[in-house]
């Protein structure tokens, strides 16, 4: 797979990309498993799920691969929001999140769906973690 350049259409390459995706799908955790620094550091940044006020805070991780980070998210308190562009990957996602008795949204969606899908200053928390934001 070439990356996207003077003849090469980054769309061809953005659908490449996503079906290697698909493929890792369910061995996606072995190869990338959840690093529990990676999230005490988030969640010491971020803090719990609810406000001074006792208002649910919102996170949205974009191309959210399995949910690793949200799962961690939920079951701070967080109301945890995750779109994913892999089919795949989603079913992966629902799947621990059932296991872990979590309340997740995860959707099918792109980056750049969000701002279509969700009302602006929506979120008290957005990520963008790992290898996603190159598939911009």
């Amino acid at each position: 797979m070439k990356a996207p350049g003077p003849g090469r259409p980054r769309a061809g390459y953005i659908l490449e990309s996503m079906s290697l995706y698909e493929d890792l799908a369910s061995s996606y955790d072995a190869f990338f498993p959840q690093n529990p620094a990676a999230s005490a550091f988030i969640l010491g940044l971020a803090g719990h799920g609810h406000s001074r006020h006792g208002e649910v805070r919102r996170a949205l991780d974009l191309g959210c691969a399995t949910g690793s980070q949200l799962l961690d998210l939920a079951a701070a308190g967080w109301e945890a929001h995750g779109p994913e562009p892999s089919v795949p990957m989603l079913e992966q996602a629902r799947a621990k999140a059932e296991l872990a008795e979590l309340d997740v949204d995860f959707r099918e969606g792109g980056m750049l769906d969000a701002a279509s899908v969700f009302p602006a200053g929506h979120f008290d928390l957005v990520l963008c973690l790992g290898n996603t934001l190159p598939h911009l």
